[in-house]
């Protein structure tokens, strides 16, 4: 009975040595696969975030060259939204009220966006000066005097003028002077 016991023994002991260094080789196993899924994210990393090489190697004159095509696209934009400004001589009119007489001093800019629309506004400046003025003389003063007003007054003249161009449209129209007694 005493060898059983003892046979027991040195068999539980074997058997509590080798869990150990079962645990030890699984511990080991484990770090080293951690290391190695370590290794190839480093690797994928530098592979995938690495710069293009022909980005890299730009010479000095190609990357002027490309900032030149950068600062001409940059200026065809500006000046595609350059305005143009066509300044009329001022208007001296009589508004269309019956009770009291009104008169209505306005001085007035076209804005356009091309240049050639200004040389047909130059040609036909009679045709819109005419628009203008029959556009103001059939305005009251209660039309004109508010805020809201001087805006629809604008819409009305921009549409109009335009109607008569060829080249383009009138943007926008500033009332440089406006004074009404």
């Amino acid at each position: 009975m005493a060898e059983e016991t003892e046979e027991t023994t040195e068999t539980e002991n074997e058997s509590d040595g080798g869990s150990s260094s079962n645990k030890l080789l699984i511990m080991i196993i484990g770090v080293l696969a951690l290391l190695l899924l370590i290794s190839i994210g480093i690797i994928v990393w530098k592979v995938l975030l690495a710069a293009p090489p022909q980005q890299a190697q730009l010479s000095e004159e190609e990357k002027q060259i490309q900032t030149l095509k950068a600062t001409e696209a940059n200026k065809e934009i500006v000046d595609e939204q350059k305005e143009f400004f066509f300044s009329m001589a001022p208007f001296v009119v009589n508004l269309s009220d019956q009770e009291s007489k009104h008169y209505l001093k306005v001085n007035i800019e076209l804005g356009v966006r091309r240049k050639e629309i200004l040389d047909e506004i130059e040609q036909r400046n009679p045709q819109v000066r005419d628009i203008i003025l029959f556009v103001l003389m059939n305005k009251r003063f209660e039309e004109i005097n508010s805020l809201a007003g001087k805006k629809q007054l604008k819409h009305e003249l921009i549409s109009r003028i335009s109607n008569v161009l060829r080249t383009g449209t009138i943007q926008t129209i500033y009332l440089t002077d406006f004074i009404v007694q």
